[in-house]
């Protein structure tokens, strides 16, 4: 059974997504090649890397070979699908609008980023239920936005977060992006984009939905005049 959970803790928000098992085949491709030790399959908030630093063993730990917005350390989606979630939150950045002064005066929009492993290694809960695993998701995905420097200009943020063993999905929403995507919108999304989840190969696809779903949220009621 499919349960939705909300979290508000001050100017961060969470939705999250239990998802049903998935059966999988593959332990996913290594990035660091075929005579390099495997990927971790349980990550810790401190060890997750960040796909956008300029330091390139970072971005080869996330199966990326330049910065991206996409960290995936265990291979499970391709690079080329990688590569198409790069452009979808790229145009996100470039075709909406945040509503901070610093987003209107250099006509920019909303952060994404992607974060995507095999299992995350509770942050501070031992409790193996749903709602504890969910609670403890929240503050993971919340360290990892502070070590990606998430901030931008206004909190104009979000983190798309899909851990593959936990069957956890989720969002999480900084404060200028909740003023659009808010808590009941998000559930709304997660929900119907969760049967792309049930199938290893459409992983990706469900990632891309997400995307695509949360642009069409955020350029609602952009002024005409701030699109050139």
């Amino acid at each position: 059974m499919v349960t939705t959970t909300h979290f508000a803790v001050a100017a961060i928000s969470l939705t999250a997504l239990a998802l049903t098992s998935l059966p999988l085949a593959t332990a996913g491709r290594n990035c660091m090649g075929p005579n390099a030790p495997p990927a971790p399959q349980e990550w810790k908030w401190t060890d997750y890397p960040n796909p956008n630093s300029p330091n390139q063993r970072s971005q080869f730990l996330c199966c990326r070979s330049n910065q991206s917005y996409v960290c995936d350390p265990n291979g499970l989606i391709s690079e080329t699908q990688a590569d198409e979630i790069d452009l979808a939150i790229k145009n996100v950045y470039e075709d909406t609008r945040c509503t901070c002064n610093h987003c209107l005066i250099n006509k920019h929009g909303y952060i994404v980023r992607v974060a995507i492993m095999e299992k995350m290694v509770p942050v501070r809960n031992n409790d193996t239920s749903m709602m504890a695993r969910l609670r403890d998701a929240h503050l993971y995905a919340y360290q990892i936005s502070r070590r990606w420097h998430m901030e931008g200009a206004c909190k104009e943020s979000l983190l798309i977060l899909y851990s593959r063993a936990d069957n956890i999905l989720f969002t999480l929403t900084l404060k200028e992006a909740r003023k659009k995507v808010t808590d009941s919108k998000v559930g709304d999304v997660s929900l119907r984009v969760r049967d792309y989840f049930t199938r290893e190969s459409t992983i990706a696809d469900g990632i891309k939905e997400m995307i695509a779903r949360y642009k069409l949220i955020l350029m609602r009621d952009i002024p005409t005049n701030l699109n050139g």
